[in-house]
């Protein structure tokens, strides 16, 4: 009985320190979030007691009370920059993953050099792109020798945002490159024998056989692509600084403003909490739109 007991309890043993680790590096951090977002924090009240307001904070945010029209703007700008980030990663990353699954000889090394982006720190990727994007720099240097205008990239209040999706997709695509890459691995050569020889076209495999089979890669790849550039505050802080005229400052990038610049930590925890949500709403419409249909 005993022995019973023990071979029952000994998976759970197993995995409780990862649990106690998920415990501090992640729940406790949102419960302490959630916590400081009902009180009034900031640097006049950190030492003393926190008067708790409920809700008052995430009303002033909705009622743009704090910054008119500042975070209904870098809502847009959040929804600008993450879908036009997320699309761009994940289209451009499954087709290098298809492009190098069919090749024969060079996969490796071409693999190797387009994930170089990736493994290079946010800071560096901006500062990369900073000197590309320059009045003088190479990019405007291509277009001029091409006998195409400059292009003011990151001036413009309508293409400056679209600048910083470009960069982010540069640094994401080797990501989602791996992870359907390693999808595709998963399927058997068979299969697309199989498919040769019943005359399907490449547009028909991929899209009644391969399609199927990597949904699920392609559910988590979009969530955690969508998480890590919902979060991303350090690419537009280092490339533009927010501007022109907060025209890149999503909601990440707001929110550090607030809580480690302006020192309102209730108001920044508050923004983190709808960052939260609207990762997991976001997290939630990917598993039910790409979930796999039993047979």
């Amino acid at each position: 009985m005993k022995a019973a007991l023990q071979a029952r309890a000994l998976p759970y043993l197993l995995i409780l320190p990862a649990l106690v680790t998920l415990l501090f590096l992640f729940i406790y951090p949102i419960v302490w979030n959630g916590y400081i977002s009902l009180h009034q924090v900031d640097f006049q009240t950190y030492n003393r007691d926190w008067p708790f307001v409920g809700v008052d904070n995430y009303w002033a945010l909705l009622t743009d009370s704090i910054s008119p029209f500042m975070f209904y703007k870098s809502v847009l700008v959040s929804l600008q920059f993450v879908g036009g980030s997320v699309l761009g990663q994940f289209v451009l990353g499954l087709g290098l993953a298809l492009a190098l699954n069919a090749l024969v000889k060079g996969r490796q090394l071409l693999r190797v050099l387009i994930v170089i982006p990736w493994i290079l720190s946010e800071l560096v990727v901006a500062y990369i792109w900073l000197f590309l994007y320059q009045p003088n720099g190479t990019i405007n240097d291509a277009l001029t020798a091409l006998g195409l205008p400059a292009v003011s990239w990151l001036s413009s209040q309508t293409g400056a945002i679209w600048a910083l999706v470009l960069t982010n997709i540069w640094f994401g695509v080797p990501f989602t490159m791996l992870m359907m890459g390693a999808a595709l691995i998963t399927i058997s050569p068979e299969v697309y024998e199989a498919a040769t020889v019943d005359g399907a076209s490449g547009w028909q495999t991929f899209r009644r056989i391969v399609w199927p089979l990597i949904r699920p890669f392609a559910a988590l790849n979009l969530i955690l692509t969508t998480m890590w550039t919902t979060n991303l505050f350090a690419l537009p802080l280092a490339m533009t600084k927010g501007g022109p005229l907060y025209a890149t400052t999503p909601t990440s990038l707001y929110m550090y403003r607030h809580a480690f610049e302006f020192g309102n930590f209730s108001i920044g925890s508050s923004l983190g909490v709808m960052l939260f949500v609207f990762n997991l709403v976001a997290a939630a419409v990917y598993l039910r739109a790409l979930r796999t249909k039993a047979p």
